[in-house]
Parts: C-alpha cells; structure tokens; sequence
C-alpha cells in the first residue's frame, strides 16, 4: 500500500507530535533514513515537555519482549509478566517510542498493536503524561520495511517527515555544525537529502542531514587533512556529493579568516573578500558565529563594506548576500543582548535608510 500523506516540516510535525502528546493520540513519523525522525522525537522529549523517552528498536526484539517474561504467582493461581523496561509505572512527561516499528517483523508489530491501540498491554496500562510515538522508514528510500495492518495504522497519526533547507541550517548554527557545510547547503539545498538520487542510482550512500551533521565532526572536532576529509565525506554522503562538497570546502578555505578581515581596513579588506556565493555564505555564517557583545560594531562593518564590492561581483547578487548576513547577525545580536543598540550605530542607520529609500523593511 502506498503512504498517501502529504510531507511536514520538522517544525511542523513538533506541532502535531505536541497536539498527539495533550489528546494521547499514537503518532507516526515516516520519512527517509537520516532525515531526522528519532532526532525529532527525542528533541519534543528532552526540549518540549521536559521528560524522558524510553526507546525500543522493535526490529531488536522478540514478541515476548513486548508483553515481558512470565512468572507463575503460585498463591493466585495465574501468570503474571514482568514489565519490560521500556514501558513506564510513574506518570509522565515522556515518550514511549517505538524506533523502526515496520522494520520489525509481523508477529512483532502485532505484539506492539495492544499498546498503540489501548494504551496498555495485558493489565499493565500506560500511566498518564505519557506520549506513544513510532517511527519507520518508507519503503521507496530503499529500506527493508514490512507491511503494517490497516486497523493499527487507522488508530494512529501519520506524519511524513521532509528535510527543510531552512529550518536545518537555523538547526545548524545553533549545533556549531561546521560553517563550509552550512554555506554548501545554503548555495545546494537540493543536495540535504538526496534519498531519491540515491535509491534511483542503486547507490549504497547518499547525502542525508545527520550525515552532513557526521561530516560536520570530522571537520570540527579533529585535525585531519584535506585528503582526509574527502575520503571521509566520499564514506558518509558518496562519491557525487563528496565532490561537490570538496570544490565548495577548497573554495572557502583559500578566503580570508573573519579575524583576517577584521585586521585589515580599506582596500586591503575589499581585496580579501570571498569571489563566489558559496564563499560569501561561508562568510555570513562565520561572521554570525564570530560576533560578540564587544566586536559586534567591527563585525557589522565587515557585512556592510560588502556593498561596496565591484563589478566582478554582479553574478553573486550581493544584495541578498547583505540581508541574509544582516538577519543572522542581528538575530545573533538579540540572543546575546545587544541588538537594542544596533539601531544607534551610524553604519546601521545608514544602511536602513537605504533599504527605506527603495522600500524594504530593515534588518
């Protein structure tokens, strides 16, 4: 049967997983392998309603582990089960989360079907506060799933989960995700979840956010080489987007540093200013990331001598390239509690006026 669903952002499945949680609804995320489904689900537990998530990957277990071991109580007269971790006696919050639900097979999905429809499995019954929430992968992405039964899927809430260029670099930059692999997917958004490529290709590898997310690390958190690191991204995200990436990651790395261009004044800084989108977005996200409460007034220099660029920059658009920095900075500049004071700084105001004039709001 085909998943007839039409596809949610991650902010948007928060609000429905959200309104699940309050009406004790079972909710469901479909979605490609490494778009962010068991992500999302412990990002509601741990950050929305503050509680825990008790995890089982239902492919690990046997039917028995669901209902939990028997024991005879021998003054009843009757077996009794004890309970398996994962289900909870104290009230919530919290989440009761079964990863890979359709990865498991038949006669396991059907141990779990007490549970997502009732609440409850043989006399133990869910305690309240507690949200049951599954998640699988959609058979087309080249994953080995197994058919659910119509009368468990009729009882829950069904999301498809798509990754959301936007919303995964403001998830970036929040996580310190490295700024050349921010920059390559604001200039390739098309390039954050290549799942159809993949599957269409016969590929074993493709790109997927918690593999740019991986990548990342490697970038971050070691000292590895050029030579290294492609060999890295070519294990992660395959050949293809390795070298797509690579040419964006050589790209910025032969630009100036922020602290470079803050140095340096003039003409000197106007010459050392990245020749390419990629490496402007890799400047704005550097320079959003650099800004504090005391530079903040250098940094904003930094963005706006960006208008006075030449010619050899009209391909960039670098109008866009001003607004999109702006935002982030400013953005930043309000997290850490200066941004009442930008609009005093005479670069600043020079710059609304001129957004004013051609009549765009300033930011």
């Amino acid at each position: 049967m085909s998943l007839n669903l039409t596809a949610s952002s991650p902010s948007q499945a928060l609000k429905i997983i959200e309104a699940c949680y309050h009406l004790e609804e079972t909710v469901m995320l479909h979605g490609n392998p490494g778009i962010g489904k068991s992500e999302l689900i412990a990002y509601f537990a741990r950050e929305v309603i503050r509680g825990e998530c008790l995890i089982a990957m239902l492919p690990q277990l046997d039917a028995p582990d669901i209902r939990g071991l028997p024991s005879l109580n021998d003054e009843e007269k009757m077996t009794e089960w004890y309970r398996p971790e994962f289900l909870p006696t104290k009230p919530g919050p919290g989440v009761v989360f079964l990863d890979e639900i359709n990865g498991a097979e038949p006669r396991i999905q059907k141990a779990a079907y007490q549970l997502l429809l009732n609440r409850s499995v043989g006399r133990y019954q869910l305690p309240k506060g507690w949200l049951i929430a599954a998640a699988g992968n959609m058979g087309s992405d080249g994953a080995v799933i197994y058919q659910m039964d119509t009368p468990a899927a009729n009882r829950m809430v069904h999301i498809q989960l798509m990754a959301d260029p936007e919303e995964w670099i403001q998830w970036a930059m929040k996580h310190a995700i490295a700024s050349e692999v921010i920059s390559f997917i604001r200039s390739r958004p098309d390039m954050l979840d290549g799942n159809k490529q993949q599957v269409d290709g016969e590929l074993l590898l493709g790109p997927t956010p918690r593999g740019w997310a991986r990548l990342s690390r490697f970038i971050t958190d070691t000292q590895l080489d050029r030579r290294s690191v492609e060999l890295v991204a070519c294990g992660i995200l395959g050949q293809a987007t390795a070298a797509s990436f690579m040419a964006v990651f050589d790209e910025v790395r032969r630009y100036a540093t922020v602290d470079a261009l803050l140095k340096n004044k003039g003409e000197k800084r106007m010459k050392m200013y990245p020749k390419s989108l990629a490496g402007m977005y890799n400047l704005a996200y550097g320079l959003t990331a650099y800004v504090n409460k005391t530079n903040w007034e250098e940094i904003i220099g930094v963005a706006l001598d960006i208008e006075k660029l030449d010619g050899q920059y009209k391909q960039i658009g670098l109008a866009e390239v001003v607004t999109l920095t702006m935002e982030l900075l400013l953005t930043k500049l309000n997290e850490i509690g200066v941004g009442h004071l930008v609009p005093k700084n005479a670069r600043y105001q020079q710059y609304a006026e001129r957004r004013t004039a051609i009549g765009l709001a300033s930011r």
